[in-house]
């Protein structure tokens, strides 16, 4: 099983958790092809179950495949520290090198642990994870043409109070990051801070992925 890591610090980890985001838009190697296959009259895009994307030249009848990073239907764990997944780290014979892991008052048999790995998702083990989604839907499109509802499909929230958008940032602490006023104001803002300043304005192609909580 494969794991797949949302953003922490805005929110987005528990916003999956939650149910209230349901979509996720990443620049993935396949990203960089599309360009090149367009030009050459591979036009048309499908993406079948396997994993794979096809582009169509319709005019020859042929087609060339490349792969996203998850498949359709596919069933993948969503990445969290083991603090976070609710897991006790317990010190492994008396040392401070491996820790044992413990989750409900049962130890997980066969599992020992660095202490980085106590607090890092990077390091976690997929079927370890508490939570689960399955992808429902993918396709592949620019960046810039999100639609106001997909925009708050990937996690921003509206304030009626302050009539505008956001995300929770550091939500132990009730902070806020506020977006825009707008939800494609708010979701530009968003990329920029979770992919880094300028993804917005340069528009690349991106894989979306849809997805629903199952786990």
């Amino acid at each position: 099983m494969k794991k797949i890591m949302f953003n922490d610090r805005y929110g987005l980890t528990q916003a999956v958790i939650e149910g209230r985001k349901t979509m996720t838009r990443r620049v993935e190697p396949i990203c960089k092809l599309v360009e090149g296959w367009i030009d050459l009259g591979y036009t048309r895009i499908d993406v079948v179950k396997n994993g794979k994307v096809r582009f169509h030249d319709d005019k020859t009848g042929t087609y060339v495949e490349e792969k996203t990073i998850y498949a359709l239907g596919e069933i993948v764990a969503v990445a969290q520290s083991y603090k976070d997944a609710g897991y006790e780290c317990i010190p492994y014979r008396d040392t401070d090198e491996y820790l044992w892991l413990r989750r409900d008052g049962k130890v997980v048999n066969g599992v020992s642990i660095t202490p980085v790995c106590e607090t890092n998702k990077m390091f976690t083990r997929a079927d370890l994870m508490p939570h689960l989604i399955q992808i429902t839907g993918i396709r592949i499109e620019r960046l810039q043409d999100i639609s106001d509802d997909n925009c708050l499909r990937e996690g921003i929230e509206f304030s009626h109070k302050s009539q505008s958008y956001y995300v929770d940032s550091h939500k132990e602490m009730g902070c806020k990051a506020w977006l825009g006023r707008s939800p494609r104001e708010a979701f530009a803002a968003l990329i920029d801070k979770v992919s880094g300043r300028g993804t917005w304005k340069s528009n690349p192609y991106v894989v979306v992925y849809q997805f629903e909580l199952v786990k």
